[in-house]
């Protein structure tokens, strides 16, 4: 069997990171003549260029550029640019390149420092930390486009010097995002789940909104609080009172916003399931007692796991949301977001709401009150023939 590592290509972290700034063009101005130019740098493909290359050298290192350099260079300088042949006079040809670099562009002069040819060795394919870009040139009504190859160094000392700029495009204002409202959230084991019937009613410990409809709704490093108004026809609304802006890594710990003055019962139904027909609640959310070895016995006696003798895992939980609807925003309402700020609630029914593993609906529920606290009660299950499939909780 051959490694994973053997056949996957290495990419170093400086061609990774130049990857992601040069994945669109980025450019670079300058004035030559009275006539305004630009340069565009943008990634092009691995593949190698076709035809002849020639090798230069800047400040920042060594450039190699396909058949159209000499038309590109001579966009840069009011001295026209000439690939130096194999019989060229070495001291002509110096004092030809220090005419060229004498009259370049003082922006890229700047830029590159002095454009010279060098020796024209053939670049090293095996080199994995090359890469292959498209430097363009537009000066006037001229513009000249060639490839270049360039090591990852090079080009990040090239990169870093002031003047490179990238477009930033506007998204559209219409542009929508879909966020679903989540009331609560639940966690529960296989077991529990997969033995939920109408009925029972799960009670979360984690919950955005009370019974009142007080509440807040995430939005990246945004949390909205406000009131859930779903008391006349569609459509309903959620009113935003308070506006907090924090880090998209900050934890909102505290969910409830709302004042939960009524004490509630955690002993017997919070974060639980209560059966319908009042019977004394589920003992499920405790693990069950189980022997030592129980988890790790082989049919012989012995432990061939390698698990620490007399450890049992405890039950594997999942993590549920109870969700109603969801609201869609444009990105002006994004952009817009404030204290009175009305959203619409889509696809949702007064007094429901459905029970979410990830995106995969498992059940559907009446939403109560239970003491002050907001409550799930199970109507339906959904999945083929009313089971909830072991597919949808992976």
């Amino acid at each position: 069997m051959i490694p994973l590592a053997r056949t996957l290509r290495p990419v170093s972290q400086a061609r990774a990171a130049l990857s992601r700034q040069l994945a669109a063009a980025h450019r670079f101005a300058f004035m030559l003549d009275g006539q305004r130019g630009e340069l565009r740098l943008q990634l092009a493909d691995d593949a190698p260029p076709g035809g002849q290359e020639s090798r230069w050298r800047c400040h920042a290192g060594s450039l190699w550029l396909d058949g159209n350099a000499a038309p590109l260079l001579s966009l840069l300088s009011a001295c026209p640019a000439m690939v130096p042949g194999p019989d060229d006079d070495a001291e002509a040809a110096d004092w030809y390149w220090t005419q060229y670099n004498h009259h370049l562009s003082p922006a890229l002069r700047e830029l590159f420092g002095e454009i010279q040819p060098a020796s024209s060795q053939p670049p090293d394919s095996a080199d994995h930390d090359d890469l292959t870009l498209w430097l363009e040139v537009i000066r006037g009504d001229f513009r000249v486009r060639s490839r270049l190859r360039t090591s990852a160094h090079t080009l990040q000392r090239w990169h870093s010097q002031p003047g490179w700029y990238a477009p930033r495009y506007p998204l559209p204002g219409h542009l929508a995002m879909r966020v679903p409202l989540t009331l609560a959230d639940v966690t529960l084991s296989h077991e529990q789940l997969t033995t939920l019937e109408p009925g029972d009613l799960i009670c979360p410990l984690k919950q955005h909104f009370s019974p009142q409809g007080n509440g807040c709704i995430t939005l990246a490093d945004r949390r909205l609080t406000g009131q859930l108004r779903m008391d006349a026809l569609a459509p309903y609304w959620f009113t935003v009172t308070e506006l907090e802006e924090c880090p998209v890594a900050t934890s909102f710990d505290d969910t409830i916003p709302f004042n939960d003055t009524i004490p509630f019962n955690d002993t017997t139904s919070f974060d639980g399931t209560i059966p319908f027909d009042g019977a004394p609640p589920l003992e499920a959310y405790a693990a069950p007692e189980t022997p030592p070895h129980a988890g790790f016995a082989a049919p012989d006696g012995g432990n061939h796991t390698g698990a620490p003798s007399g450890y049992a895992l405890p039950p594997l939980t999942l993590a549920l949301t109870v969700r109603c609807g969801y609201l869609t925003l444009t990105l002006q309402d994004l952009q817009q977001l404030a204290p009175g700020t009305v959203l619409t609630l889509q696809q949702a029914t007064p007094g429901e709401a459905t029970l979410y593993h990830g995106e995969q609906p498992l059940a559907l529920g009446e939403l109560v009150d239970v003491e002050g606290r907001l409550g799930l009660q199970i109507t339906r299950r959904l999945g083929v023939d009313g089971d909830i499939s072991s597919e949808s909780l992976r």
